[in-house]
């Protein structure tokens, strides 16, 4: 049976993948460049794209149960196969660039060379960005696990709407086990004046699948459940709403008084404010759940500007992420030196620039990529 395709996700995917560029981007902006203007457009701007790495957990995990949600048709030697034709080979690839771009002026043996570019690649920190892609496979290697648990607890529960329950139960459960990790048990031991096996783990953790599990979890609902999803997005959006806004101001005023009250550079506040700590994860959270509807409403709507742009941009989706940290580091290195632009004008018109170069570079790369594969 051919399955319908979830459009939606095409433009979920192409919103992700403009705010990560954002995300990424706001990293250049220092403080005693930004006025009291630039930190309210560019916090709020930050509140707005702060989605995106969650969102691409989320479709991953959309598109895994979609695509390999029948037990019996799923063959993992297959499956990782593809996996890494996919994503490893050209991460491999961009890994090799960006060490080379990077540390070109290192002075190493060829051995240390060797020791220290392997570290790097096996932890993903080759670029500030490719982390990511060690994330996701993670999940591609635990995939069978997950798609078995998941089937045994649709076995025994039969219905979507307790399928459903059993998921906001999980979600729960995450958010428990990130504030006891993450916030609890690290203050603990600040307090005994040790810092030991939590502050390690504290340190690592967003590189590791079990502080995205939810995200990935809950893309799969999408994946099982596509229309069942749409219904529960429907009915609560009024409620999810109210929630959004609640969050999004407490948070935007915890936000922006931060970087007033340290004078630090956005760079460095974004560090304090990790993406899997139990509020903001709400807060992402809700933040997919209002965009999915957006996107539901768009795939209605698919001959718009907006859309043939959003999808065109899924399209390079994976180009353009390998790519972008190259692209906005020649942009930021000349236009952050001009002085006729403020921060908040230098950063959209970057965004603007990045977008309008990335897309055309992310087409060839997946022309060549297509061809390699054949």
């Amino acid at each position: 049976m051919i399955k319908t395709k979830i459009t939606e996700l095409d433009y979920l995917r192409g919103l992700a993948i403009i705010a990560i560029v954002m995300q990424h981007l706001m990293g250049y902006i220092n403080y005693p460049n930004a006025v009291l203007g630039d930190i309210i457009v560019l916090s709020v701007t930050w509140h707005f794209i702060n989605f995106g790495l969650a969102a691409f957990v989320f479709i991953s995990g959309a598109a895994c149960f979609y695509n390999y949600g029948c037990l019996e048709d799923f063959k993992y030697t297959n499956y990782i196969k593809k996996r890494a034709r996919q994503v490893l080979i050209p991460y491999l690839l961009w890994s090799l660039f960006y060490y080379y771009y990077h540390n070109q002026q290192l002075g190493l043996t060829f051995r240390q060379l060797m020791a220290d570019f392997g570290y790097n690649l096996i932890t993903g920190q080759t670029s500030y960005h490719l982390w990511y892609i060690v994330l996701i496979f993670q999940f591609y290697l635990l995939f069978p696990v997950l798609l078995k648990t998941v089937d045994r607890v649709r076995m025994r529960v039969k219905t979507e709407k307790g399928f459903f329950q059993i998921v906001t139960g999980f979600f729960l459960i995450c958010m428990l086990l990130n504030w006891f990790l993450l916030t609890l048990l690290p203050a603990i031991e600040k307090q005994s004046g040790s810092l030991g096996l939590f502050h390690g783990f504290n340190e690592i953790s967003s590189h590791l699948f079990v502080a995205w599990i939810f995200y990935f979890i809950l893309g799969g609902l999408v994946g099982l459940y596509p229309a069942g999803f749409k219904q529960w997005v429907g009915k609560a959006a009024p409620y999810n709403m109210l929630v959004w806004l609640g969050l999004f101001f407490y948070l935007l005023y915890n936000y922006s008084n931060a970087i007033i009250r340290q004078q630090t550079g956005f760079a460095v506040l974004l560090n304090t404010y990790p993406l899997h700590r139990p509020l903001i994860v709400l807060f992402t959270l809700s933040t997919i759940i209002n965009l999915y509807r957006m996107c539901i409403w768009l795939s209605f709507k698919n001959k718009g500007v907006i859309s043939k742009a959003l999808l065109q941009i899924n399209k390079y989706s994976f180009s353009i992420y390998l790519a972008h940290p190259f692209v906005l580091d020649l942009i930021s290195k000349y236009l952050y030196d001009e002085t006729c632009f403020n921060p908040a004008q230098k950063f959209f018109l970057s965004v603007f620039l990045t977008m309008l170069i990335i897309i055309p570079v992310a087409s060839v790369i997946k022309r060549v990529s297509a061809v390699v594969n054949r």
